[in-house]
């Protein structure tokens, strides 16, 4: 959307055949505000303030640090299902640190879980589009799913961002593998 663009839609938006209509959405959402107690609810204040929960609890950047350091530890030594647990708080109450949504996908992957999984590193690929690694993640979650043309085209996305220098040597050696793999299985 251009400026131009935005400028054109709040104008239409605030033009008098729709004033009407904006100004009875702002009525019903006061008024649910009020009659639900939302008015005084401070986790509904804190989150139409913009504020994270982690905010709103009074969590410190250092606090969610640890939380994640224990989760990394638990997730690397195979504690699946408390590492989840963690990941899936960490998601919820600090929703805009990628790491937690990749995490959260790599318990939910190496569960077996790949439908699950495919959407927290989907997540994670909105909040670090840059990181192969978490293409990588993506196309094997479709892989074993059985989407063979949409994980080759993760891996190709992996590659082409290891290729722009993010990631490892690593990355790319592993997104130039499965190409490699699905190219040899069906023959082109």
């Amino acid at each position: 959307m251009t400026q131009r663009t935005a400028e054109t839609y709040v104008a239409e938006l605030l033009a008098p055949e729709n004033r009407e209509a904006v100004e009875a959405i702002i009525a019903a959402t006061e008024r649910f505000e009020v009659e639900s107690g939302m008015a005084e609810n401070p986790v509904y204040q804190g989150l139409k303030e913009g504020r994270t929960l982690a905010q709103i609890r009074g969590m410190s950047r250092e606090d969610l640090e640890v939380l994640y350091g224990y989760g990394y530890t638990l997730l690397t030594q195979k504690f699946l299902d408390k590492a989840l647990v963690i990941f899936s708080h960490l998601a919820l109450i600090d929703p805009l640190e990628a790491r937690n949504h990749y995490c959260l996908g790599a318990c939910l992957q190496q569960q077996g879980n790949m439908r699950t999984a495919r959407d927290a590193f989907a997540t994670f690929i909105a909040l670090d589009a840059t990181n192969p690694e978490g293409l990588m993640r993506l196309g094997e979650c479709l892989l074993a799913e059985g989407d063979r043309e949409a994980a080759g085209d993760a891996f190709r996305l992996a590659l082409g961002e290891a290729e722009k220098g993010h990631g490892t040597a690593k990355s790319r050696d592993a997104a130039e593998a499965r190409i490699a793999m699905l190219d040899l299985t069906t023959g082109d």
